[in-house]
């Protein structure tokens, strides 16, 4: 998958899944808003081969990458300069 590919999935919809526990549980993107009060509760999102993706806090990153550490393709990092949120892509 490209850099163009993998901008255009995270930027077009929401992750499908958020990890929300260091156990791995993934729940949806509006539950985890709902657990975490946060309205955005992902730093990176991993692209599976397959487009499906999944995100993650900083604290669970590691957690996401390692349930299919062998089908991601590439991240999205999310940050923020002077309060505009700005995103990193990554291919692997």
């Amino acid at each position: 998958m490209t850099e163009k590919e993998i901008e255009y999935i995270v930027m077009s919809r929401l992750p499908d899944r958020v990890v929300i526990h260091d156990q791995g549980t993934a729940v949806s993107y509006k539950h985890a808003v709902e657990v975490t009060g946060n309205k955005f509760p992902c730093d990176v999102i991993f692209v599976r081969d397959d487009g499906w993706t999944l995100g993650a806090p900083t604290i669970f990153e590691d957690t996401a990458y390692r349930m299919w550490a062998d089908k991601w393709v590439g991240e999205a990092r999310c940050y923020e300069v002077d309060g505009e949120t700005k995103w990193t892509i990554k291919v692997y």
